[in-house]
């Protein structure tokens, strides 16, 4: 060792052995300690230190430790829950120094909060089983399954588990599931986990409906704890109700009325849903459009139905629905969709409305009428169904045929056949003359006007009734109702027919007036439509008309309407007459005695009027009225040398026309025929009988230039103010030259009258005034005919007038012999 350090060590030593017997200082040491806490929080602070030294302090405020040997003290606050909460205070350890105080303030604070837990909607028996999750997944709490408090909760969030709960089929959810709770050191969180029974779902699906509606509907759902709740719609598609509490809900709905043009009434799959937590259910609402089916009663078993269109009418609206060309029998049903729900008056009609259901036949064609029964559609019964009954519109369908007027050695009588029965091998002729029905004495001509109504022709002669003409109106036809008497049948008497004892023929003009042949008196007479639409009876005509017009000028007292006979309008309007007879010339040396002629004349259109008043004197037909003016007869000459007469024939060396009392208009070939009565051996009283045995003919006058230029020339004293008529056609049944013994074939030719389908039928009187003296042997068969015939084509071997035989394809004889047949008219 260095000598400086040694001394130096010395001093040291020295230095410690002095302070230590110097005087002595404070050997201990204080700790204050301050404590603070909430109000309700007893604290609780642990002092240790050296020594052992422990203390506890509970109080608050200061609290002074003294004499404490210095060293180290911990202070340690120790932890508090109170009311759920946790409260901490800070601790530390402090250094106590000898005669030093150390102070130290704990400071007591709330470190968490708590969970409030509320359970409720459950029902018995079901456990929540909720779960509270830590924001690591691990659970904080659970299962709670009740009302509790989770204390002493670190800040934070955390997550509510409460999954549905399910008993009895029936799903139980809170809103609090899947929650988080943010817990907040000194504040509560709260739980609010309240059940409640899961919402349903119902969708009603609308199906039905042709187009959008203008108008919303509504569905209401009823009767449920959700009620009530609306959905509305102008379509089809579903509607759906969400959130509907579990129950049991009626489904409103309503039918659709006078929301746009069609109404519908509805149908629910199910009057009502039950609806269960968490499920859905379904419904349909069908709309459908009300409809009718409508059978057909009382139409004929056989034809065809032209037009039959069926309606249903309502105060708003109709529907309807057209047949055509509908074979019979049929009886329905004729399906309707209706517009409204409402009620309806059914009817039905043909072509257009208020006219009748025409039903085609093979000859003649019918009408019916239908009565109009009700039907009621509604939501209830929106499918309703109703008979419609038709009856004959008047006794359509069918053929009159009548006769024979004036002629006295024959029975009248007036017959009907139906459709069936003029084609039928075996015909049924139904009277409607006699007892309860139309008279029949004087019963000569039948004609129909436009309407239906039936124009019955009577002539007189001896102990006859006066001549009249007595219409029985369509709904008497249909009622059966002859009586001349009745209600809307119409008697036009004598006088109106200028008391001619004998008239001769009908024909209306497009204007609906009456014209009227009068043979014995010579003169065209008018009943004009407005004195038909009276009630009668009509006692003068409308109009009269005579003809000045000569047949022959050396003939003063002959003109061309001098014993009409038959009319007929041609189809521009014109009115074509037969008048006169045919009587040969016969030549003895150089004296010549003149005969007469069958006349065939037409009236100017424009010269008639049916109200123009009588005229009677003088004529008032003069040529220029009458310009068109032909010789059917085809006439021959006698020469009579003073031995046999030597007969010189005319054109095609046949006669022509003896007494031209049938007339019809062929307007399929624009032409006329003219049908032959016939005449006699004699030509004096017995042609009124056709006192021969030879057929009678008809001929076909085409109105071409030949036939229809005015006669202009004034002819020479021996000649007649007629041109020789052009024909194109001449027929016969039965015609044979020379003619047979028994006056078979063709006899007395009366009337002619087409039917619908282009055949001619021919009128025939046949023989009911014939005697034994007048052909020996007498005829066989006495008894009226109708003949059917179809013309042929000209056979062109053959000259103008020569002769045709044609074969019927349907002959109908009257009932029994002296039965004579004069008229012929079709009811449609």
């Amino acid at each position: 060792m260095k000598k400086s350090s040694f001394w130096l060590l010395l001093v040291s030593l020295l230095a410690l052995v002095l302070a230590a017997c110097g005087p002595q200082g404070p050997q201990k040491g204080n700790l204050r300690i301050t404590v603070n806490a909430p109000q309700g929080v007893t604290p609780e602070v642990q002092v240790t230190g050296p020594g052992s030294y422990s203390r506890s302090i509970t109080t608050t405020g200061e609290t002074n430790l003294t004499n404490l040997d210095p060293g180290n003290y911990t202070i340690t606050p120790l932890r508090k829950k109170v009311n759920g909460y946790g409260y901490e205070g800070n601790g530390a350890t402090v250094p106590v120094q000898a005669g030093a105080t150390a102070n130290h303030t704990v400071n007591y604070q709330v470190v968490t909060g708590k969970i409030e837990v509320t359970i409720a909607g459950l029902p018995s028996g079901l456990q929540a089983e909720i779960y509270i999750k830590k924001p690591d997944g691990s659970n904080l709490a659970g299962p709670l399954n009740g009302n509790t408090t989770i204390e002493d909760v670190a800040p934070g969030n955390y997550t509510v588990v409460a999954p549905d709960r399910t008993q009895n089929g029936s799903t139980y959810a809170t809103a609090a599931n899947n929650a988080t709770l943010t817990v907040a050191a000194g504040q509560p969180a709260t739980l609010n986990a309240t059940y409640t029974l899961n919402p349903g779902t119902a969708t009603i699906t609308v199906g039905g409906l042709d187009a959008s509606l203008p108008n919303p509907v509504q569905v209401t759902l009823l009767g449920g704890p959700s009620s009530p709740v609306s959905q509305s719609f102008t379509g089809n598609g579903p509607l759906t109700f969400n959130n509907l509490a579990p129950g049991t809900y009626t489904i409103q709905a309503s039918p659709i009325t006078n929301n746009g043009p069609q109404d519908y009434a509805y149908t629910l799959s199910t009057t009502s849903l039950t609806i269960t937590s968490s499920a859905s259910v379904s419904a349909t609402l069908t709309y459908a459009k009300p409809t009718l089916s409508v059978s057909l009663a009382g139409l004929p078993s056989s034809g065809t139905v032209s037009t039959l269109t069926v309606v249903a009418q309502a105060g708003s609206g109709s529907a309807s629905q057209t047949l055509s060309n509908q074979s019979l029998p049929f009886t329905g049903p004729v399906n309707l969709t209706l517009p409204r729900l409402a009620n309806y008056t059914v009817t039905a009609h043909g072509a257009s409305s208020g006219q009748p259901v025409q039903v085609e036949g093979q000859v003649v064609n019918s009408y019916w009428e239908s009565d109009s029964p009700t039907a009621s559609v509604s939501n209830a019964s929106p499918s309703a169904t109703v008979t419609l009954n038709f009856s004959d519109f008047g006794q359509t369908g069918r053929a009159f045929v009548v006769g024979n007027g004036a002629f006295t050695s024959d029975a009248d009588a007036g017959y009907t056949l139906t459709d069936a029965d003029l084609v039928a091998a075996s015909p049924t002729l139904a009277a409607f003359t006699g007892s309860g029905q139309a008279s029949a004495p004087g019963l000569f001509k039948a004609k129909f006007d436009a309407q239906g109504n039936l124009y019955l022709m009577y002539q007189s002669s001896g102990s006859l009734p006066n001549s009249r003409i007595v219409r029985i109106s369509r709904a008497n036809l249909k009622a059966g109702n002859w009586s001349e008497g009745a209600p809307g049948n119409l008697v036009i008497q004598s006088s109106a027919l200028g008391n001619d004892p004998e008239p001769a023929d009908m024909a209306f003009d497009a204007q609906g007036n009456l014209w009227v042949a009068n043979d014995f008196e010579s003169r065209l007479v008018c009943i004009s439509a407005a004195d038909l639409a009276g009630s009668g009876p009509i006692t003068t005509p409308s109009a009269v008309y005579t003809s000045n017009v000569l047949v022959r000028p050396q003939q003063n007292n002959y003109t061309l309407t001098s014993n009409i006979h038959a009319i007929a309008f041609d189809g521009a309007g014109n009115l074509w007459f037969t008048a006169g007879d045919y009587r040969a010339d016969v030549v003895s040396g150089s004296a010549i005695t003149y005969g007469r002629r069958a006349v065939l004349a037409r009236i100017e259109a424009s010269a008639l009027s049916c109200a123009g008043g009588t005229h009677t004197a003088p004529a008032n037909l003069d040529g220029t009225a009458i310009p068109v003016r032909l010789d059917i007869s085809n006439a021959v000459r006698y020469y009579d040398n003073g031995g046999t007469p030597v007969l010189v024939p005319a054109a095609g060396g046949a006669r022509g026309i003896l007494k031209p009392v049938a007339l019809v208009y062929d307007a399929a070939n624009n032409a006329l025929w003219v049908g032959d009565y016939g005449g006699g051996n004699g030509q004096t009283g017995s042609a009124f009988r056709d006192a021969d045995a030879d057929q009678e003919t008809l001929i076909r006058v085409p109105l071409n230039s030949a036939n229809t230029t005015p006669v202009t020339a004034q002819p020479a004293p021996d000649l007649y103010n007629l041109r020789p008529a052009q024909i194109d056609h001449r027929i016969s049944i039965g015609y044979t030259e020379p003619p047979g013994p028994n006056s078979t074939g063709l006899q007395q030719v009366f009337g002619l009258a087409f039917d619908k389908t282009g055949a001619l039928w021919i009128v025939a009187n046949n023989n009911v005034l014939l005697t034994a003296t007048d052909t020996n042997p007498g005829p066989s068969d006495r008894r009226g005919k109708l003949y059917r015939v179809q013309i042929p084509s000209r056979d062109p071997g053959l000259v103008q007038w020569a002769v045709q035989n044609v074969t019927p394809t349907q002959t109908i004889s009257a009932p029994q012999n002296g039965i004579g047949f004069s008229g012929l008219a079709f009811n449609r």
